[in-house]
């Protein structure tokens, strides 16, 4: 319900928040979302993982984000957290069931990597356990593979 009224905002006086509007605003429910560098916003729902961009933050009222990707839980075959320079995980790394050689197999999410206060966990890692244990939960009818 909370993308609906977000992507027919318009009706209650604003502009649409996305630019594909009502694209999944009928089927997904929101579960979580996150800010991430680069102005961009990982948007966690019932049917998938998004990543939007937001060209100006302040003013997402008038001016619309741009879903950059989705991956459907379906899609979805893995999660990885990998360290780019740091010894604290800076990404979020989606590998992809189904894809096309001219296609990348995976999604990367890259995650904010200074924390703001020592001892807490790293913005990867909140990320990564949002988006895992709500793939889990609205898949809970597929088998898991545990790989040793």
């Amino acid at each position: 319900m909370v993308l609906y009224l977000g992507e027919a905002s318009r009706q209650f006086g604003c502009t649409e928040i996305f630019k594909e509007p009502s694209k999944y605003a009928l089927s997904d429910y929101y579960e979580a979302h996150f800010t991430v560098p680069r102005q961009r916003i990982v948007l966690v729902t019932n049917k998938r993982v998004m990543l939007l961009q937001c060209l100006a933050p302040d003013k997402m009222d008038k001016k619309p984000c741009k879903i950059m990707w989705d991956v459907p839980w379906d899609e979805l075959m893995a999660l990885e957290l990998a360290k780019a320079g740091s010894s604290q995980p800076s990404h979020l790394i989606l590998h992809l069931k189904h894809f096309r050689r001219s296609e990348n197999f995976v999604r990367v999410i890259k995650c904010n990597s200074v924390e703001e206060f020592e001892g807490t966990e790293p913005h990867a890692v909140k990320i990564c356990s949002v988006v895992r244990r709500t793939w889990k939960a609205y898949q809970s009818d597929k088998r898991s593979l545990i790989l040793k």
